[in-house]
């Protein structure tokens, strides 16, 4: 693990990782340079949200633009295919 970044309730956490290569696919993303992925935890420690194996980005993404966003609806932001962002929306 690389670091985490808590909610601004606490109640979340993303603790990112850098993936080594250990396949074909962890192999493209690290000459990709997209080999950093992220899971999101609850306050008691319970996985809520892992992105897809196929999912990667590079170490500025991991480290600037995994956010939380509050607001009318709690979401945690991350950088998604071709520049474009995804989000996932927290359980309340």
């Amino acid at each position: 693990m690389l670091y985490e970044k808590y909610s601004p309730d606490k109640n979340y956490k993303v603790r990112v990782f850098y993936g080594g290569i250990i396949s074909p696919v962890s192999l493209y993303k690290y000459l990709a340079a997209k080999n950093y992925f992220f899971i999101l935890y609850d306050k008691e420690g319970n996985e809520i949200y892992k992105p897809s194996p196929y999912y990667g980005t590079s170490n500025i993404g991991a480290s600037g633009d995994i956010t939380f966003i509050y607001g009318d609806k709690h979401s945690l932001f991350f950088p998604g295919a071709d520049g474009t962002y995804d989000a996932y929306d927290l359980p309340e």
